[in-house]
């Protein structure tokens, strides 16, 4: 069985849950549908019930129910105990693994073909249905593309990159659906003095999905799939924009990869989230912002140092179009729950815009690619959703 990666030790026992409750103020599912029985609380206590009298359950049957996990990982910040539930989770269906576990790593690992080919074919779908389908809006939602005009543009870089060499990590999503996003990213590294090699490194998915759905072994060989790339682009500066790729890749020396000594306190330093090196870049307006644009909170990586500075970021270029954060709530993407319980995903999605409630016109950014997704086929219609780099005009444009 997987060994959480985040779950305290003392002396050699695991903790374990104390039922305070604390994980139900926080808990999108529980927020979205006042489901109990969806709570990182009760998720604990049947995976410790299974753990100690196994025979009193039927351990596939449990391994559904506390799959139904968005593994936004709200839930650690707020236990006492520091209890990791989407961990917790990985460990049951990784125990217990089915037909969607199959599918999600097939979906992720043969995602360079398949990504491509039905975002070409989402394209030729019929527009709207007569019942809505969050399977289908996904679907239509991968063939989308960018679809912001861009109205900011860099007009002065500081020498923040000079003589430093970096690489990008663009994560599976813009790899295979939005390479804009990867051009941009890799002009404005440029324009801050970083050197970057002709050829990017040949990544592999930074693997948290895949271990949030308890493909433990596709987990670890793409995680020292990216070591070995890293160790043989020279061990440079890794550059992110995507939040969930981030806080997968910090999460790299907590896995048992083959490490050389201080190796893995030097990858977690040498992962930054581009955003980070632009904090004192001067923003000039290269066309009419929408009305009010917000910003999308991820829930992974909120925790890690220099979180938010994409936000920050935002809100120094936008001045008074910037109309705020959508509010401390998940999207709901869940990753492998989009195949298992793509409704609930949708009611936590549907909570999130309930309470924003944005105009016509409104635009959403976000610095998670999975968040992309997520509210692209979720937004209410009028209201436009895009990665933050895609408000960011062609250097050379």
């Amino acid at each position: 069985m997987m060994r959480p990666l985040h779950a305290k030790e003392i002396d050699h026992a695991v903790k374990e849950c104390i039922l305070c409750g604390r994980c139900l103020e926080v808990c999108p599912l529980v927020s979205a549908t006042g489901r109990e029985e969806l709570s990182p609380k009760a998720k604990h206590t049947l995976a410790r019930v299974l753990r100690q009298e196994p025979e009193r359950l039927e351990g596939k049957h449990v391994a559904e129910l506390a799959g139904l996990c968005l593994a936004c990982g709200r839930c650690e910040k707020a236990c006492p105990q520091g209890l990791c539930t989407p961990e917790a989770v990985a460990d049951l269906r990784h125990a217990h693994p089915d037909l969607k576990q199959w599918l999600w790593k097939q979906w992720i690992e043969k995602g360079g073909a398949l990504w491509p080919a039905l975002a070409w074919l989402s394209r030729r779908l019929p527009e709207g249905r007569a019942e809505p389908s969050p399977r289908y809006d996904a679907f239509k939602t991968m063939g989308s593309g960018p679809g912001i005009t861009p109205f900011l543009r860099v007009s002065n870089f500081p020498d923040a990159g000079l003589g430093r060499e970096a690489v990008l990590f663009p994560g599976c999503t813009a790899r295979r659906l939005f390479p804009a996003w990867t051009d941009r990213a890799a002009e404005l590294l440029a324009g801050l003095g970083f050197s970057l090699p002709k050829k990017q490194p040949d990544w592999a998915c930074c693997g948290s999905t895949l271990g949030h759905a308890g493909c433990t072994e596709a987990q670890h060989e793409a995680q020292q799939a990216n070591l070995d790339a890293w160790r043989k682009a020279g061990r440079p500066l890794i550059v992110t924009f995507c939040a969930t790729c981030r806080c997968g890749l910090r999460g790299y020396p907590d896995a048992d990869l083959s490490w050389e000594p201080g190796e893995a306190l030097r990858w977690n330093e040498s992962v930054t989230s581009l955003a980070h090196f632009m904090a004192d870049v001067t923003i000039e307006s290269t066309g009419e912002p929408p009305a009010a644009v917000y910003y999308h909170k991820p829930c992974h990586g909120s925790g890690l140092a220099g979180a938010g500075a994409d936000e920050a970021l935002l809100a120094r270029a936008l001045g008074d179009r910037y109309a705020g954060t959508t509010g401390d709530v998940c999207c709901g993407m869940g990753g492998i729950m989009q195949l298992g319980a793509p409704q609930l995903s949708r009611q936590v999605a549907d909570t999130l815009w309930t309470r924003l409630n944005p105009s016509a016109g409104s635009l959403v950014l976000t610095g998670c690619s999975g968040c992309v997704l997520q509210l692209k086929a979720t937004a209410p219609e009028g209201v436009a959703v895009g990665h933050w780099l895609e408000a960011f005009s062609p250097q050379n444009g």
